[in-house]
């Protein structure tokens, strides 16, 4: 049988996305604990918007433990600015951002690449860079939708939030640009966890990379947005190429391809018969 093959075209579709929900009370996604998780030299990202919360720490995604204090988070601020976090040991290292916008879909991405923080939103790196130590979360879990990962949860996030991506690399300003407005594919080279959150359905959130680290919902549900501005793919389209060569496809080919084989052998040339041909 003829083998497809899909074409997919990427196009700008922000219609209709399936997106996780939480409502700032007692919504969360865990993710339990796991080293890949937690690198060396990292960078962390999500898309989030927020729609409540203000004067309040909210946290959409938080790897973090304590006694030291160590990991990452990304926080919508008390002082409703976002922020970056790790933690160095004996206390946080911090990174402002700029002031968050209400209803309104915001990239952030912290990256650190064992001596400096750097900082993105929406493709800009915010502020300077900041020099500080990082001390690795060695056995807390990842939660998405909330912080204070090393115990119960706390800082929960009110709105959505969507693509959450750990690499165990430091991106590029020009790699975070590119790949902010995209959906990833979970094989790209250095993406140990990818949680696009577009699940629609189910008490799961699945990591399409081969860590397969899913999540568990703890509360947090499903929901639909029209405003994130993210590529997704449209229907694959079926092409059809041959699993063996039966001369079906094109019989003018085949029939100079004969001649064609006669010729170099310095033999006269074959005939060729054209017609159906019977397994």
């Amino acid at each position: 049988m003829p083998k497809p093959i899909a074409n997919a075209q990427p196009s700008i579709d922000p219609s209709t996305l399936s997106v996780a929900q939480f409502d700032g009370k007692k919504d969360y996604i865990e993710v339990g604990f796991q080293e890949v998780l937690n690198p060396p030299q990292f960078t962390v990202e999500c898309w989030a918007k927020v729609t409540g919360g203000q004067g309040s720490w909210r946290s959409p995604i938080t790897s973090r433990g304590e006694g030291p204090l160590a990991g990452y988070i990304i926080y919508a601020g008390q002082n409703n600015k976002w922020q970056f976090w790790i933690g160095s040991g004996g206390s946080w290292s911090t990174y402002q951002g700029p002031a968050i916008k209400l209803n309104a879909w915001t990239h952030c991405a912290g990256s650190y690449d064992g001596e400096v923080m750097r900082f993105y939103v929406n493709g800009k790196e915010v502020g300077s860079p900041v020099t500080a130590p990082l001390t690795l979360n060695t056995r807390f879990p990842l939660r998405i939708g909330t912080g204070c990962t090393e115990q119960s949860p706390q800082f929960f996030f009110n709105g959505q939030i969507a693509e959450v991506r750990v690499w165990n690399c430091v991106r590029t300003p020009e790699e975070i640009q590119d790949y902010m407005n995209q959906r990833c594919t979970g094989k790209e080279p250095s993406l140990v966890a990818y949680w696009p959150l577009s699940d629609s359905a189910g008490e799961s959130a699945k990591d399409q990379t081969r860590s397969v680290n899913h999540g568990v919902l703890q509360g947090a549900t499903w929901n639909t947005t029209d405003d994130l501005p993210l590529t997704t793919p449209e229907p694959p389209k079926q092409s059809y190429v041959p699993t063996s060569q039966t001369g079906l496809q094109d019989y003018s080919y085949w029939c100079q391809y004969v001649k064609d084989q006669a010729k170099k052998s310095d033999k006269d040339p074959k005939s060729f018969r054209r017609g159906r041909i019977w397994a």
